[in-house]
């Protein structure tokens, strides 16, 4: 049977920051078992799709669950590439009782099902700036200025660019180290340009539940953090509600409708 590639995933562990391991999650396909071939570094590499968009589920009892719509391409020798951050479940390893966030979002009396909510930590305003000035909208990198050694920076890793004209601003996913002059690899083309000097900041993604809840652990490198912010772009633009955290313990911020 010859072997058509048609989908590579990388995944990271978004709590400690380290590609996932080959035992660490299963995958359905159309919601079929699949079995694609793991590559060190977190990649797993899906063959033999039918053409066309397809619907990829991650399960595991480490991480909370992620669908992932790819698009398989019809020509030969092509495939799709896709990069996620796993957040954790409460059957991760944490080794200590981790700063975790819960609750559950309803929408006009009905659960606020598979939403997306965002968390930016604003500690991380200062620690990547855009430093070009050509950065125009279709760009798959950016050169950036960093305040502190690369290895420390959160990468790979999701981002907000906080462009001064904020109907530009827009997320992306930092998905390696720079290059030799600094410009980093974005996972998916740039929807606006952007101005130099514009910050980027660290936002952490989620997704409610069939229920509408959700469980958010704070990763191990922002255990100090102790304020956040959540937003509901899907159902509730420019909205946010805030949580004061506590380190070590489950905050319940109950039920909040939209």
């Amino acid at each position: 049977m010859q072997i058509r590639l048609s989908a590579v995933l990388q995944f990271f562990d978004g709590y400690r920051r380290r590609p996932l391991r080959a035992n660490e999650a299963t995958f359905l396909v159309n919601l079929s078992p699949a079995q694609p071939v793991y590559k060190q570094n977190g990649y797993f590499v899906f063959s033999n799709l039918n053409p066309g968009n397809a619907r990829i589920d991650v399960l595991s009892p480490l991480f909370l669950p992620e669908t992932i719509e790819v698009s398989v391409p019809e020509e030969p020798g092509k495939y799709s590439v896709y990069y996620r951050v796993l957040n954790p479940a409460r059957g991760y390893p944490f080794g200590a009782s981790p700063t975790a966030l819960r609750g559950k979002f309803m929408k006009e009396g009905l659960p606020a099902v598979r939403e997306r909510i965002l968390i930016c930590i604003p500690e991380t305003r200062e620690l990547l700036k855009v430093a070009q000035d050509d950065l125009e909208a279709g760009g798959a990198r950016i050169k950036l200025f960093s305040s502190m050694q690369t290895w420390r920076l959160p990468i790979p890793g999701k981002f907000m660019i906080a462009d001064r004209d904020e109907s530009r601003r827009e997320l992306c996913m930092i998905t390696g180290a720079p290059d030799k002059d600094n410009f980093y690899p974005v996972s998916e083309p740039l929807l606006y340009s952007h101005a130099r000097g514009s910050p980027l900041v660290e936002v952490m993604e989620f997704r409610t539940a069939a229920d509408g809840a959700f469980y958010i652990a704070v990763p191990e490198r922002h255990e100090s953090l102790r304020r956040v912010e959540l937003e509901t772009p899907g159902i509730c633009p420019g909205k946010s509600w805030t949580a004061e955290l506590e380190r070590g313990r489950e905050t319940d911020m109950g039920v909040i409708s939209v």
